[in-house]
This record gives structure tokens, C-alpha cells and sequence, in this order.
């Protein structure tokens, strides 16, 4: 018997994560922490009431110095929700039951939220 063993040169790609786009229907809760001189954090809350191809809709609850509660239009991106408003985006990226980014603009901070 001969035992052949074939071994590759370079590197084997990275695939992003598939999401069931229905998946993300629900409510997400977790942290928000600023990444500004103030360091302020709080809870954070976002529910995602309905998604249609590439759209999401929800709304944002968050909780800090300055409290925050939007209804929101983001945009599925792969593996990762875009939350595009005036002065403000947020990046999440989705992997299971778990989102994590940041905002950028007039609140920056980093966001981890988990799926309830």
C-alpha cells in the first residue's frame, strides 16, 4: 500500500460568513463604549423589525451621557449591517448571534450586541 501525501503551497481563502438575511429579525442587545475623551457606555439596543433584500429596518435604543433612540434604514452588506445617517454611520459586523463594529462621525465607539 502507498500512503501519498500532497501538500499546497500558499493560502487557503477566507469565505466570508453566509447570513440568513431573516436571521437578523429580533432584538440585539449589548454595549456601546465611546471612543472619545469622554469615555462614556451604556446599554445598547437595536430591533430589527423587518428585512427585504438588502434593507434593514429597525429601531436604536441606546443608553449613555446622551441618550439616543432612532428608527433606522441600514443596508446588508455581506456579512456586515450599515447604518448610514447625517453625521453618523455604524458598521456591525454580523458572525452568528453576535454583532460587532463602531459608529463614526458625532458618536464614535465601538458596539457589541448579542442576539436575545
Amino acid at each position: 500500500m502507498t500512503l501519498l501525501v500532497v501538500l499546497g503551497s500558499g493560502s487557503t481563502p477566507v469565505l466570508a460568513q453566509v447570513i440568513d438575511p431573516q436571521s437578523l429579525v429580533g432584538e440585539w442587545t449589548g454595549q456601546w463604549s465611546s471612543t472619545s475623551r469622554a469615555q462614556v457606555s451604556g446599554p445598547y439596543s437595536m430591533v430589527i423589525s423587518k428585512v427585504e433584500g438588502d434593507k434593514v429596518t429597525g429601531r436604536v435604543e441606546r443608553s449613555a451621557q446622551k441618550n439616543a433612540s432612532f428608527a433606522f434604514v441600514g443596508t446588508l452588506e455581506g456579512n456586515k449591517l450599515v447604518i448610514d445617517r447625517p453625521g453618523s454611520k455604524t458598521e456591525l459586523e454580523i458572525s452568528d448571534n453576535q454583532m460587532r463594529g463602531g459608529s463614526f462621525g458625532t458618536y464614535r465607539g465601538t458596539i457589541t450586541l448579542n442576539k436575545k
